[in-house]
């Protein structure tokens, strides 16, 4: 792979290293070529060659940037283009320097102690208004598009170093602009969160996305995973018949408001929840105006920055220092294509030593933290898990049906 580093994709986004792969697309950091210190940082997705041999695939690519295109709100993520180049499907998509909350939720497991309430809230608020937004979208004709995430967990909420949050990758959202429509009663994303109805099949809309956040909210107040299971089978029966336990009694320390609005989100009957984003976070705004007046969002930067500033640091050198081995690279290639000599510059060895562990896409969530992702990478964009629903309860991918009624599963036969 990190065959596209060096090039410049569309004309303008110079690709400087590889960041991560898998399940259905390479993910890179580039740089927007612009005036002398007017750059700025993208990232880039791309198929992965493989993956583009299967139109369904590439159909849910596409449909990522069409879902992505009609957003546009500070907590989510913004597209900035998407097209074909040199024989490859390309998004462009803003790029966020910070930390997901997942790593947040592993340093503080690290270091043995509770997340702060105030962050807890902020991050649940703001993600909540970038959900909102996804979940009220219309197209340009002004005909409401009924986006739901479907995706929402720690590795796809992003805390900028400046404190604000921002909702990523629409990868296996649903939505009336999609071409590659969920056939049957198919199931994506990540198993741990998703919400019951999703794995029951009775109708999904914005509130299983809720339910979602719910459970990261759950996890981040208690230091633990709520319905990971040891098996992909213990965690679907775990989500869809498994009582929740009650954050009170895990997480004491949690104040009792902050607790009533998580457990409200947690509701199995989506009629008992929040009715959409915009009370939840419109709840959590008034938890955190009974707690302060002073802007939570400096509070929540400073403690990303104590907690994981080393994080931070690392992956700005790295990007400067990437970008500056690509620019060096170029020249050289330049100055020998002028020179008539036959110099072989490659591009991506050169790039890539300056790339530590981390940057290369990595980053492990180790194990003894109980991680807080079924993937173990930042990225994580090998994590669509899919499942069907059969008249015995759901089959995974790997054969194995979960039943809903408590009994343990088998495998598939026929």
């Amino acid at each position: 792979m990190g065959t596209w580093v060096g090039e410049l994709v569309f004309g303008r986004y110079r690709v400087l290293h590889r960041m991560a792969g898998g399940g259905m697309a390479e993910v890179y950091l580039a740089q927007q070529e612009s005036l002398p210190g007017a750059e700025r940082y993208v990232i880039l997705k791309s198929p992965r060659l493989d993956a583009a041999r299967q139109l369904t695939r590439v159909a849910r690519f596409l449909d990522e940037a069409r879902v992505a295109a009609q957003l546009n709100h500070p907590n989510v993520v913004a597209l900035l283009e998407a097209g074909a180049w040199k024989n490859a499907t390309w998004i462009a998509m803003e790029h966020v320097h910070g930390v997901d909350v997942g790593e947040i939720m592993v340093a503080a497991v690290r270091e043995q102690q509770r997340l702060p309430v105030l962050l807890v809230a902020h991050v649940l608020m703001q993600a909540a208004e970038g959900l909102q937004h996804a979940h009220t979208a219309v197209d340009r004709w002004g005909k409401p598009l009924r986006v739901v995430h479907r995706d929402v967990s720690p590795q796809n909420l992003m805390v900028r170093s400046d404190g604000l949050v921002k909702v990523l990758d629409f990868g296996v959202a649903r939505a009336d602009n999609r071409v590659e429509q969920t056939q049957g009663e198919a199931i994506r994303g990540r198993l741990a969160y998703l919400s019951p109805e999703m794995i029951l099949g009775t109708g999904v809309d914005g509130r299983a996305d809720q339910f979602a956040l719910g459970v990261v909210g759950w996890e981040m107040c208690a230091n633990r995973r709520l319905f990971m299971a040891d098996s992909q089978d213990e965690t679907l029966h775990r989500v869809a018949t498994g009582a929740v336990p009650s954050l009170a009694e895990v997480a004491p320390e949690t104040p009792a408001a902050l607790v009533e609005i998580i457990t409200r989100m947690l509701q199995r009957d989506p009629a008992a929840r929040f009715p959409d984003c915009a009370a939840v976070a419109h709840a959590l705004r008034g938890f955190i105006l009974g707690l302060t007046r002073a802007p939570v969002q400096p509070i929540v930067a400073a403690y990303v920055q104590e907690s994981l500033g080393a994080t931070l640091e690392e992956r700005a050198r790295v990007a400067t220092e990437s970008a500056a081995a690509v620019v060096r690279a170029a020249e050289a290639a330049r100055f020998a294509q002028e020179a008539g000599t036959d110099t072989d510059v490659n591009v991506q060895d050169d790039t890539t030593a300056v790339l530590s562990e981390e940057a290369q896409g990595t980053i492990r969530f180790e194990e003894e933290t109980d991680g807080f992702g079924e993937e173990q990478t930042t990225l994580n964009l090998g994590g669509d898990v899919e499942a069907a629903l059969s008249g015995r309860g759901v089959t995974t991918r790997s054969g194995k049906v979960v039943p809903l009624d408590g009994k343990k599963g088998g495998s598939r036969k026929g």
